[in-house]
């Protein structure tokens, strides 16, 4: 009889789930392309019209007696273009098949996604916990029907991915160290940032040796010791530093760069430049405090896009702004610059030990936020 599952051995529903799975992205568009050799979890690769792949792990458990098999994938075969296709055999009953993205994980607040760490298990796994109780939410969720069409057109889902794989590294894995091709990259975005009429009014300290690292050390104790082993265990730290003292000189240094680059190309459009830069500043150097206040906030402009960045990358990161700044200042000789210290930031992988890692994000809702005016 149809879709009597028991009869079945296990590496026969295995088969059945694959090709299945195959069928149906197929039926959706997709190129679908099998995978010459299964040694990173990888059972076929699928590619949608804009030409992004992704690779595709199958995993086909069945119900019997009302309870359904615990599934799991590794940690370290399962990278931000792996998707996981869960197909689910309930006897007499059509099979039903569902897609999850790395980044769920972050999200479930159910149980159903879980990271677990076993003593007896050789690495940290990320695991699927079928129970009766979440199958309405997996329907609602996680139904291939309706996650395959994010995965058909993804120009706005790799910023959406980044936004939703960010979050605050508590803990670093101190023993592995970003690629310096990664890190160059991250330099670049920072150094692509926009800026309040291009003012760019930054510099960035880079710390990734042990001695670097020291030097920023006596600037998280006391009230601050609480980021001392994060600024150790990190790959690398990124220290912004604004310039209080935006003077003719640094006008005349940021006009010759901008002339340089073909940015102006002729005298009218410098002339505009200047007058409107000059008006600008005018206005906020009446109040000190105002441009320290307004230099400063360009900084995190920079901040926001390298931590986006980052998790584009795979690469996580946390933000710092409790440590001493007058101490870090006169560590970095700035106590006779334009320049002070206004935040850090570090980077590296996450520990096993970080207990923000899969924690659910929690944020007001949109309506909260956004007034339509």
């Amino acid at each position: 009889m149809k879709f009597e599952w028991s009869k079945l051995n296990r590496q026969q529903k295995g088969t059945y789930g694959e090709y299945l799975a195959k069928m149906e992205f197929t039926m959706y568009g997709f190129s679908v392309f099998s995978a010459e050799v299964d040694d990173r979890g990888i059972d076929f690769v699928i590619r949608n019209d804009e030409k992004e792949h992704f690779d595709i792990q199958v995993k086909t458990i069945s119900k019997t007696n009302y309870t359904y098999n615990y599934t799991y994938i590794v940690e370290s075969k399962f990278d931000r273009k792996l998707i996981v296709c869960l197909v689910i055999l309930e006897e007499k009953k059509e099979p039903n098949l569902y897609l999850f993205k790395k980044s769920d994980w972050s999200q479930d607040k159910t149980g159903l996604l879980t990271y677990n760490n076993y003593k007896n298990s050789k690495e940290p796994e990320y695991g699927i916990n079928i129970a009766k109780k979440r199958l309405k939410y997996l329907k609602n969720n996680f139904s291939f029907d309706s996650v395959v069409n994010t995965l058909k057109k993804r120009k706005n889902m790799f910023i959406l991915d980044a936004a939703q794989r960010r979050y605050a590294t508590k803990a670093f894995k101190p023993d592995q160290k970003i690629p310096d091709a990664d890190i160059k990259v991250l330099q670049t975005i920072v150094q692509l940032s926009p800026s309040s009429i291009n003012i760019q009014p930054w510099h960035v300290f880079l710390a990734s040796s042990d001695t670097a690292k020291k030097k920023i050390l006596p600037a998280v104790q006391g009230p601050y010791d609480f980021n001392e082993q994060k600024i150790l265990d990190a790959s690398h730290i990124m220290i912004f530093c604004a310039c209080s003292e935006i003077n003719d000189a640094y006008l005349e240094k940021l006009l010759a760069k901008e002339k340089a680059d073909g940015r102006l190309i002729d005298e009218k459009t410098v002339q505009l430049i200047v007058g409107v830069r000059n008006a600008f500043l005018a206005s906020v150097k009446k109040d000190p405090k105002n441009l320290k206040c307004w230099v400063e906030k360009q900084l995190y402009i920079a901040l926001g896009n390298v931590l986006l960045a980052a998790s584009a990358m795979q690469i996580d990161s946390v933000p710092i702004e409790g440590f001493d700044a007058a101490i870090l200042d006169e560590q970095l000789g700035l106590d006779d610059s334009p320049y002070h210290s206004v935040v850090m930031a570090a980077f590296g992988y996450h520990s096993d030990t970080d207990f923000n890692a899969n924690l659910v994000k929690s944020r007001f809702d949109q309506e909260d936020i956004f007034t339509e005016l």
